[in-house]
């Protein structure tokens, strides 16, 4: 996009150049905003079934800024668009990082849930500790263990999951 803009074509052009030289997975929903525009519709609109089509909240972001620029007049496009470039890189990056310290935390979890049992594995194979779970009060406390352990295993995934950043403008519409 940018080197299109510096070459001097239009936001439009641009946009729907990217339904030939654009990435494979996306050359669809270029080409039907280059289709939206030729038949009339709205620049704005064409930008926000693109929007709908990519869902994503960086693109959100990225549209959103095309529509400002093609509304209130660009002059600082370039810049804009490298910025929004190097804080959507920033923030992936981010975003990885922070995905795999969850990693090693989901890894300690699963750990700490199967370590327990493991032992208690080990354990069995001596006959006492055959006998005392052998009674109905062992299979009682065995129960109570593996529910508890499984509670505990849903409740640490579910602290585990990152929240999903929110679309901010996809929404607005």
């Amino acid at each position: 996009m940018i080197s299109g803009i510096q070459s001097g074509l239009s936001l439009s052009e641009v946009l729907s150049n990217l339904s030939e030289r654009g990435p494979a997975l996306t050359q669809k929903y270029f080409q039907e905003f280059k289709d939206d525009l030729n038949s009339g519709t709205a620049f704005e609109v064409a930008v926000s079934k693109l929007q709908e089509h990519f869902d994503n909240r960086a693109a959100d972001q990225l549209f959103e800024a095309l529509i400002f620029a093609k509304n209130l007049g660009g002059s600082d496009l370039l810049s804009m668009l490298r910025q929004l470039g190097d804080f959507t890189r920033q923030d992936l990056s981010l975003r990885r990082e922070i995905d795999a310290k969850q990693g090693w935390i989901r890894n300690s979890a699963h750990l700490s849930a199967g370590a327990p049992w493991i032992l208690l594995l080990l354990l069995s194979a001596q006959p006492a500790t055959g006998n005392a779970f052998a009674t109905p009060q062992g299979a009682t406390i065995l129960a109570f263990g593996v529910g508890m352990t499984a509670i505990a295993y849903l409740w640490m995934g579910k602290l585990s999951e990152l929240p999903q950043p929110k679309r901010i403008f996809g929404l607005l519409k």
